[in-house]
């Protein structure tokens, strides 16, 4: 019944799309759906009985390894840089043993650090296997905070202080794409 809902259509269309751009299968992203009857008035009633209404939620799940050596990489762009600046180091980042790059990270080390653009297939590597997806939306726990609202429309200022589980933060936007404000 709840795989017959509109919420688990919608997020199982949400989820082909992750499938699609991660390049990963059914085993990795799937769509979790739930339910919770909640008691209330309906709608045009001039009854002040409540009768149970059905909310059904559904939610992409992303579940995979990641490798943590691609962070390596950022390493050694690091000290590149330092190195650029004139910092003498008795190492490279890169000869540290147990932190070699594995095979498919070395070409993308060399590019980064040679400050050029990554390939699309490069892109796509990284995406699959290396770089962490966030679901987090962190809402606004205290309710007091006045913060600009990031809506997939724009940016406006609130009239009010929003409180508990209204104001999402990290609310990305439907492409999955996080609004980044400009610092103040």
């Amino acid at each position: 019944m709840l795989q017959a809902t509109t919420a688990y259509a919608e997020t199982q269309a949400d989820a082909e799309r992750w499938r699609q751009q991660l390049g990963v299968g059914d085993k990795e992203i799937w769509v979790d759906v739930w339910h919770q009857w909640q008691q209330q008035r309906r709608a045009g009633s001039r009854s002040v009985l409540l009768s149970p209404v059905l909310y059904v939620t559904a939610a992409v799940v992303l579940r995979r390894r990641i490798d943590w050596r691609y962070q390596l990489i950022a390493l050694q762009v690091m000290q590149q840089h330092a190195i650029d600046a004139g910092v003498q180091w008795r190492a490279q980042a890169a000869g540290v043993q147990g932190w070699e790059l594995p095979s498919a990270l070395q070409p993308i080390a060399r590019r980064l650090v040679a400050g050029q653009a990554l390939t699309q297939t490069q892109e796509a590597l990284l995406r699959r296997r290396y770089l962490m997806q966030s679901a987090h939306w962190n809402f606004d726990a205290l309710g007091d905070t006045a913060l600009t609202y990031a809506a997939d429309a724009g940016v406006s200022e609130l009239p009010y202080r929003p409180g508990p589980g209204l104001f999402y933060i990290n609310r990305p936007t439907v492409d999955g794409k996080r609004v980044v404000l400009p610092n103040a």
